[in-house]
């Protein structure tokens, strides 16, 4: 049975054979859904305080205090924009909300039992892969082993010849003078003044936290790091878009691993095809800064510099270009 005897879902049918939570369950059970319980509200009030204990329960972690309040701000834009006697529609919209949380978790839950599975594969094979046996399996690490002995012999060929060959007694009493070189002409210095170059128009971006993501390439998996770029104006106020980064990484995380998953290559075109799908989807939730364009560029084609200032999570940089 999945159920207790009171009616409520078990704590088996809450969680997935892989581990993960069964958001369809936690969203949609008929007994104690969440969405159940949104449509049996029959006030405004009584569906702000339900909305409120339902963004403590799905980000309920420490860290999660920036996407719930965001999570509560866009709930109470919602009720608040309609009258109190359209609490029908008001419903309906809060469960347009939910289920697009809903179906973001269930994508991110499946991402996360690919990954772990994929990782506990790869461990498997690299322990199989221990002692000669991965010596051999590794083309590189075996051609490095090899080039260095040679090197190792070479040197050691070298540097007997030399003691054999060695110069006589006499040849270094007669030793060449050393050449003296020819004294370099002085420069002409110019006496006309030298005009500045003009200073090139930097790009103002936000960079957020890199991203590492996993791609399957011709039946290997390969990491990448991504750094997030946010076109921006020099005097926007980037408050409202740092508060919703960690749901900006979510979105990035879960649209790169479908792609993936069709075993795409994550080439500039489907890059792009990633940003536009983050930004229609973040646009929808904040009015009054909107995000024009955004790009995901891989770490090792950005100043080091820049990878640095990305890594604090959300901070103002300037490129001479985008990669």
């Amino acid at each position: 049975m999945n159920e207790t005897e009171d009616g409520k879902a078990s704590p088996s049918k809450l969680v997935n054979p892989d581990g993960t939570t069964n958001w369809t369950v936690v969203f949609d059970d008929p007994s104690q859904g969440i969405s159940v319980a949104v449509g049996a509200t029959q006030s405004v009030p009584q569906l702000h305080t339900v909305m409120t204990n339902v963004a403590l329960l799905l980000f309920k972690r420490k860290r999660d205090a920036g996407p719930r309040a965001e999570f509560l701000a866009m709930i109470t834009d919602v009720i608040e924009s309609a009258p109190e006697d359209e609490i029908e529609a008001i419903k309906a919209k809060v469960i347009s909300i939910l289920d697009a949380e809903k179906n973001l978790r269930i994508e991110k839950a499946a991402l996360h039992a690919k990954n772990k599975l994929t990782q506990s594969i790869e461990r498997r094979r690299d322990e199989q892969k221990g002692g000669l046996a991965g010596l051999l399996d590794n083309p590189v690490r075996l051609a490095a082993i090899v080039c260095g002995g040679f090197l190792v012999i070479l040197f050691a060929a070298l540097a007997l010849y030399q003691i054999n060959m060695g110069p006589s007694s006499g040849d270094q009493q007669h030793e060449a003078e050393p050449h003296q070189p020819a004294p370099a002409e002085t420069p002409k210095v110019s006496k006309e003044p030298v005009e500045n170059a003009p200073p090139k128009n930097k790009i103002v971006m936000l960079a957020l936290k890199p991203l590492l993501v996993n791609i399957n390439a011709g039946g290997s998996v390969r990491r990448l790091t991504l750094v997030p770029l946010i076109k921006i104006k020099e005097d926007d106020k980037i408050t409202p878009i740092c508060s919703l980064v960690p749901r900006i990484n979510d979105n990035i995380l879960v649209r790169v691993g479908a792609l993936t998953e069709q075993g795409k290559e994550l080439d500039k075109a489907q890059l792009s095809s990633v940003s536009a799908g983050v930004i229609s989807d973040i646009n929808a939730r904040i009015k009054p800064l909107q995000i024009s364009s955004m790009a995901l560029i891989d770490s090792r084609k950005l100043p080091s510099k820049v990878v640095l200032q990305a890594s604090r999570g959300c901070e103002r940089v300037k490129l001479e270009r985008i990669p």
